[in-house]
């Protein structure tokens, strides 16, 4: 989501807020649940270069939601109860469940110790790469390349380009402008292929960002045994699922949790898909999804769950904690369907 977009949703949460405007949705939408997204958890480091900022929440947010949400009477539940309430008819009460991906190490740090002490369920979905310690999260080797240096130089189109980043704007600038470029390119393998180079030219240690930056199987077995926490695939290496020949997202998919249920001795019934909106996964993942007999599967897709979510169990949306959105007084509009 661009930076504009950010703004203006953050104004019609404000307003959504202040009007109590969600208030009067539910006569006309019954919303039985809602997924909620959740990636880095970690302290707040103001004024620095941050510009993965939006996926970073801080642990007292996390907490101030949890409370929130005890407070206004939402049962907060697991991915298997998710699963009966959505498929079982009669269920009434309203739920929420949450949900980790991305395999960081903060979820052990952090939010783990949250989730226990108020008795909260929750799925941390795990890239089995990053575990392994050997994932490239290209988001994150991008932001050090560019903190890195005042100046960057790559081949852009069969073109060599330069980009003064001195200042913080100017970073901030190439960065939104590198991702994007990044996005478009055909595969994973050419987007890969252009930040190892970027990363060997400017000194920064792809391996090293990983293993700082994810938990290893221990904390993910510490995790694991805990009957609060459900862990679950997000593939083998994250890539953009849309840019893969077909046999290769059955192997993401079936690899990583084939590797879940060895290295855990736990079920993996439940899929996060990697980037998970929809340019990035469509009918032809859920598809496999199905094929492979994951009971749900999660998007990225702003949504929550209605009657007919049901239908739609391989393609599950969520609403995320947006880091750049961390204002308790949004929860209730977001819960309400204003996503």
């Amino acid at each position: 989501m661009g930076r504009v977009a950010k703004l203006v949703r953050r104004a019609g949460l404000e307003v959504i807020s202040v009007t109590r405007a969600h208030v009067l949705r539910h006569p006309f939408r019954r919303v039985a649940g809602v997924i909620l997204k959740i990636e880095c958890v970690r302290p707040a480091e103001p004024g620095r270069f941050r510009p993965n900022r939006g996926s970073e929440i801080t642990p007292a947010f996390l907490e101030a939601v949890i409370v929130k949400l005890r407070r206004r009477r939402y049962d907060i539940v697991s991915l298997d109860e998710m699963y009966q309430r959505l498929t079982e008819p009669g269920r009434r009460r309203r739920f929420v469940c949450f949900t980790c991906d991305g395999g960081y190490a903060g979820h052990r740090a952090w939010a783990y110790p949250i989730f226990r002490k108020h008795a909260a369920p929750f799925a941390a979905f795990i890239p089995t790469a990053f575990a392994d310690r050997i994932g490239e999260q290209w988001w994150l080797v991008l932001e050090a390349v560019i903190a890195n240096t005042d100046r960057l130089s790559m081949l852009i189109d069969g073109s060599d380009q330069s980009f003064d980043c001195r200042t913080l704007a100017e970073k901030n600038a190439l960065f939104a402008d590198l991702s994007a470029w990044l996005w478009a390119r055909p595969t994973n393998e050419e987007i890969n292929d252009c930040i190892r180079d970027l990363a060997a030219r400017y000194g920064v240690d792809v391996a090293s960002i990983c293993v700082r930056t994810c938990m290893g199987w221990d904390d993910i077995k510490t995790m694991a045994a805990d009957p609060l926490v459900t862990i679950g695939p997000q593939t083998v290496n994250y890539p953009v699922l849309a840019k893969l020949p077909e046999a290769r997202v059955r192997s993401e998919l079936a690899q990583s949790r084939a590797v879940i249920q060895s290295a855990l001795g736990v079920p993996a019934d439940y899929l996060a898909y990697p980037f998970g909106h929809n340019d990035a996964v469509g009918a032809r993942a859920f598809a496999i999804a199905g094929e492979l007999g994951f009971k749900a599967a999660l998007t990225s897709e702003a949504g929550v769950l209605v009657a007919r979510s049901a239908k739609d169990l391989l393609a599950l949306p969520r609403v995320t904690l947006d880091g750049e959105l961390q204002r308790v007084r949004y929860l209730a509009p977001l819960m309400a369907g204003f996503v």
